[in-house]
């Protein structure tokens, strides 16, 4: 498939100046919860699902990105579904894929959570401004996330 040169809005999730709201969600490595909060830059929200292959698709092409060098917060929250088969397993696999990113902020969301931010396809990204309003819901498939890494025109890869 084509890379796309533009962000491709989402028909789902949250609406432009929605506000992004107070989620739970449990820490990627010790699954204990703990408060999600935005800072106080823009945030790029990555939604994926546990199992889902576009998901880790779109994780193996992010790893080219540092997302230490950008000036936004870059955000995984991962969906354990309920009833989800072999958990552990799956759970050890996409942090597998997220190890290999630079990122720091990945957490578990729930059901609750998902509804919450109305998403109801994988991959997901939302953009959050600092003042915790959102930017826009995209789609998120691997040849669709580069425009949202993009500065000034140029990528910023490792």
């Amino acid at each position: 498939m084509p890379v796309s040169s533009l962000p491709i809005p989402a028909h789902y999730g949250l609406r432009e100046n929605a506000v992004f709201p107070d989620i739970q969600v449990l820490d990627m490595d010790t699954q204990q919860p703990t408060a999600f909060e935005l800072n106080l830059r823009e945030s790029v929200v990555l939604i994926t699902l546990l199992g889902c292959q576009s998901c880790e698709q779109t994780l193996k092409q992010m790893k080219i990105y540092n997302f230490n060098a950008f000036e936004f917060d870059m955000v995984v929250l991962t969906f354990l579904y309920p009833g989800v088969y072999y958990a552990e397993d799956k759970i050890a696999r996409h942090n597998a894929f997220l190890k290999a990113l630079s990122i720091s902020k990945k957490f578990i969301v729930l059901e609750e959570a998902i509804n919450q931010l109305e998403i109801t396809s994988f991959p997901t990204l939302m953009r959050i401004s600092p003042d915790g309003k959102v930017i826009g819901t995209y789609l998120a498939d691997a040849h669709q996330i580069a425009p949202h890494f993009q500065s000034s025109g140029i990528d910023i890869a490792s």
